[in-house]
């Protein structure tokens, strides 16, 4: 209805201003606030409030991401790039001692990706 759309264009327009008025600081302040929320949320077990919260700390991430200047899709996809490089390295550094990676317990995969991190962070 039209009223609906009245209504989401004002709380879209606060939203906006919200995040026009705040600076990095408090951005951070409210992620640090969504994850208290998130992790209450997991405690308690629902799942219907646990994606809300999520979904409100990813929000925030992006609303983080705006005020540095970073394109929060861009940044994403970066991340993933670097978890499956550092990941196929791992799985290279371990498989080298013979075994398959299936074989390694979490201890020692977990060995080798700080091995494979500090390599990386290092380069």
């Amino acid at each position: 209805s039209s009223d609906l759309l009245v209504s989401g264009i004002v709380i879209g327009v606060a939203v906006i201003n919200w995040g026009v008025r705040t600076g990095r600081t408090e951005v951070l302040d409210k992620i640090e606030e969504e994850i208290s929320e998130l992790r209450a949320a997991i405690e308690i077990g629902g799942a219907k409030a646990t994606e809300d919260e999520l979904g409100d700390v990813f929000f925030a991430l992006v609303n983080l991401a705006r005020h540095l200047n970073i394109d929060p899709e861009t940044a994403l996809r970066a991340g993933n790039a670097k978890f499956e490089r550092r990941f196929e390295a791992m799985g290279r550094r371990l498989q080298g001692q013979g075994r398959p990676l299936r074989a390694f317990d979490l201890a020692a995969m977990e060995k080798a990706w700080a091995a494979v991190k500090r390599v990386e962070v290092k380069g």
